[in-house]
């Protein structure tokens, strides 16, 4: 380091200390006992005396829509850095559908980091005609841009969504049939009905269910089962497949 470089950066801490001494003047000074908030005449000063805010720093954003995080955080340039309540702002961006969690930092002089963690969509929950995006623990990511993940598995009914690591979990015990199941129909808080190849609905028990699920792609694996024209797969009396037909019903 330069002869000239220390004595830039001692200046520095020179006018940092300096600030913090009379910052601390000011508080004990400007202190409003009925509101128990500094007054705004230190903000002022430290603005004034290079302590304004000049940059905002986002971390971690994908899906989330960065005029919403900015909006949460209402921070106007030019006001006082230590205007700027941390733990508001961690509360207000935590509001938003995809931030699980956020960390704000104070850098001095001027700038504020942001960063977040976001949620990781995991299915599409149907309900009350609406679909929303929804994490592994079945919190309502968001509404807008589905077709953007159509590519996920879709749950419907009341309480579905609470449901739905249990049912991706359920389904994917047989690799090759979860490829052909496009959703899940919630029944009663108490079983699935799953649709597969858009047009077959399989209803599992609700005892059991993985075995029956397994049983099933095993049978229609060796029988060539699902290339028939089948509406629906009744499992839910233990060890009996009922297949109803387009037009008839049928016991195997």
């Amino acid at each position: 380091m330069s002869i000239k470089e220390k004595i830039t950066n001692w200046k520095f801490v020179k006018r940092f200390i300096l600030f913090i001494f009379l910052a601390t003047f000011l508080v004990a000074f400007n202190y409003d006992k009925k509101t128990n908030k500094i007054t705004n005449n230190f903000h002022l000063f430290m603005r004034d005396n290079g302590f304004a805010l000049q940059d905002v720093i986002l971390y971690g954003r994908h899906n989330t829509a960065k005029k919403d995080i900015l909006k949460k955080t209402k921070l106007k340039y030019g006001q006082s850095i230590f205007r700027v309540d941390l733990e508001d702002i961690k509360k207000d961006i935590e509001s938003i559908g995809w931030v699980k969690s956020a960390t704000i930092e104070r850098f001095l002089p001027n700038r504020i980091n942001i960063k977040i963690t976001e949620r990781k969509p995991v299915a599409i929950w149907q309900y009350n005609k609406k679909l929303n995006l929804i994490d592994k623990d079945g919190i309502v990511i968001s509404n807008k841009n589905i077709n953007k993940f159509s590519h996920l598995k879709t749950v419907v009914g009341k309480n579905a969504n609470i449901k739905a690591l249990e049912f991706l979990k359920l389904i994917t015990t047989d690799k090759t049939m979860s490829q052909i199941v496009v959703a899940g129909v919630y029944i009663s808080n108490r079983r699935w009905n799953l649709i597969i190849l858009d047009k077959i609905t399989v209803k599992l028990p609700y005892n059991e269910p993985k075995e029956a699920w397994e049983a099933l792609g095993n049978y229609a694996r060796k029988n060539n089962l699902l290339a028939r024209p089948i509406s629906v797969i009744d499992m839910r009396v233990p060890k009996k497949i009922f297949i109803k037909m387009r037009k008839n019903k049928k016991k195997i």
